[in-house]
């Protein structure tokens, strides 16, 4: 009796601390609970964090899913612009998202060139102006060398990439970097966040430019392509604008087409390249709007420069000026696509790739 009387004892503490256990967990969960659905009540949606162990999952992709790949590969244009879901609903080809946001392509295209695996097709988005320009210190460089360098082959860095990436497309608390400041105010005031660039874990990009404050905001974005420095010269309206950038573009000089030649002998290396070993390359101009498409056509005339990626050997290449379907939407800040286009623009895009014969869908002989 008194054994087992002992042994009631020493049970009993040890199922109190169980149940305070159990308890303090629970109320742990209700408090993250309720921060999450103020969050969301608040208007913050959970959005991921892109980086470089993010990119290399999709460039893992890339190589592994052989012919029914559909690589894209560009900047920030192709991020907000192609809806992969409808992408590959419309092709039944898997896209990939290989585009680094404000870099060149050149880099992520070249180390698409020296891998045999990739089979699939790359859909590339290019403007005259970065096969002219090349910044070697820009982010697609230091991702691609990165990759090659670290992460290629591993399954560690990109298991933790994939998980942390799937809570933060679900859970607003944990994908938060809202400063603490209005972290509070949020939490206990009547405050609204309002967000511009929701990030999928497929690294796809959703812009709504309502969110945004315009006309500033375009008139920042057309200075930065102008190649201005942020805040507009004392400008206090668009007619004021206007008039500014008319002279301004006035004085721009064209483009060298000796250094647009040279980037183009690049581009067909890479492309017999990547022909060689099975796989495809189309060349897509994204569309552009207002002062963005004046000045590209000031800087680089399209028959001197985008007009001869039609000689490339093995490339295809589609201009979205040439296609009512790829124009049909106003840009909102001029150079990228609003959420509510993206769709729509996508599914006129796939239609162009399969009428074309640029892409085959699954299933077709």
């Amino acid at each position: 009796m008194l054994s087992s009387t002992s042994s009631s004892r020493a049970r009993a503490p040890r199922d109190n601390s169980l149940r305070v256990l159990l308890a303090s967990l629970l109320i742990c969960a209700g408090i993250l609970l309720l921060v999450e659905v103020k969050l969301r009540m608040a208007g913050d949606i959970p959005t991921v964090h892109d980086s470089l162990e993010l990119w290399s999952v999709q460039r893992s992709l890339a190589s592994s899913l052989g012919d029914r790949a559909l690589i894209i590969v560009g900047a920030s244009r192709t991020l907000v612009g192609i809806d992969l879901e409808t992408l590959k609903q419309e092709t039944g080809l898997e896209p990939v998202q290989l585009s680094v946001d404000g870099s060149g392509f050149i880099p992520v295209l070249e180390d698409l060139a020296i891998d045999p695996r990739v089979t699939g097709t790359v859909l590339v988005s290019a403007t005259a102006g970065n096969i002219v320009s090349e910044d070697a210190k820009d982010r697609a460089w230091e991702w691609v060398a990165a990759y090659n360098g670290k992460y290629r082959g591993l399954f560690s860095p990109t298991l933790e990439a994939r998980i942390r990436s799937y809570l933060s497309e679900h859970l607003s608390f944990y994908a938060s970097q809202i400063p603490p400041p209005l972290l509070l105010e949020l939490l206990f005031r009547d405050k609204r966040v309002d967000i511009n660039y929701i990030t999928r874990r497929n690294r796809q990009t959703d812009a709504d430019y309502s969110m945004v404050k315009m006309p500033v905001y375009y008139m920042e974005r057309v200075l930065r392509h102008l190649g201005k420095e942020a805040g507009s010269p004392g400008l206090r309206n668009m007619q004021e604008f206007n008039t500014y950038m008319e002279d301004e573009i006035r004085k721009l000089p064209m483009g060298s087409t000796a250094e647009f030649l040279e980037g183009l002998r690049r581009l067909i290396l890479l492309t017999d390249a990547i022909h060689a070993h099975g796989g495809k390359v189309i060349y897509l101009r994204m569309p552009t709007d207002k002062h963005i498409r004046i000045i590209d056509e000031k800087r680089y005339p399209r028959r001197l420069f985008w007009d001869r990626l039609t000689t490339i050997p093995y490339a295809s290449t589609i201009n979205s000026r040439d296609y009512p379907g790829l124009q049909f939407m106003d840009l909102p800040d001029g150079s990228h696509i609003d959420i509510h286009d993206k769709t729509r623009f996508t599914r006129n895009l796939a239609g162009i790739l399969i009428k074309q014969g640029m892409v085959r869908p699954t299933g077709m002989p």
